[in-house]
This record gives C-alpha cells, sequence and structure tokens, in this order.
C-alpha cells in the first residue's frame, strides 16, 4: 500500500507526507466515530424515554438517592401576585383597549 501510494523511489519526504495523510485521515475517522457513538447513545435515549418514560424517570431518581452530597434539583416558579405590572388582569374589554391604545 505504501509503495503503490509512492509510486517509484522511496525518500523522506514522499514518506513523511504519506504518514501525515494518513494521521490526518484516521483523525478524521476518528472524529467521525465519536460524533456517532454520541448521537447513537442519545438516539437511544430518546428511544427508550418513548417507549417508557417512567423507566427514564426511575433511573434518574435512583441516580439522585445515589448521590446525597448534591442537592436534588428542583423546579421553582417565580410568581409575583403583589406586582401589578407583572401580572394584569382586565375586568372588561374596554380596558383591554383603552390599554392597547395608550401604548
Amino acid at each position: 500500500m505504501l509503495r503503490e501510494a509512492l509510486k517509484g523511489d522511496i525518500c523522506v519526504s514522499a514518506m513523511n507526507n504519506y504518514m501525515e495523510k494518513t494521521k490526518s485521515a484516521l483523525r478524521k475517522v476518528k472524529r467521525w466515530s465519536c460524533r456517532r457513538k454520541k448521537q447513537e447513545e442519545a438516539r437511544s435515549f430518546k428511544r427508550g424515554f418513548k417507549k417508557d418514560p417512567g423507566r427514564i424517570c426511575s433511573q434518574f431518581n435512583a441516580i439522585f438517592e445515589s448521590d446525597k452530597e448534591s442537592k436534588r434539583p428542583m423546579y421553582k416558579a417565580e410568581f409575583n401576585h403583589n406586582n401589578s405590572d407583572t401580572s394584569m388582569h382586565f375586568e372588561n374589554i374596554e380596558e383591554a383597549n383603552d390599554f392597547w391604545k395608550y401604548l
């Protein structure tokens, strides 16, 4: 294979070029393989979640239970009921219409 690539006399520079091209090709294959492996892992996880979401959630719960040192992630909804600017409700259509006309 090396002789076919070099075709004739073998010199140091030709050998060096061949080695660099081969290394480059191997690096490309390695990147492609890693990317493909990550994508396949994500696909299998999504496939499993579509089939049985409870199993995936129980796996997460098992992970959380095994890691007692860290806090479990929680969703917190921030509501400001006292602030009238963020939670504006209109009593009727005229109030809403006047509000939008003013803007």
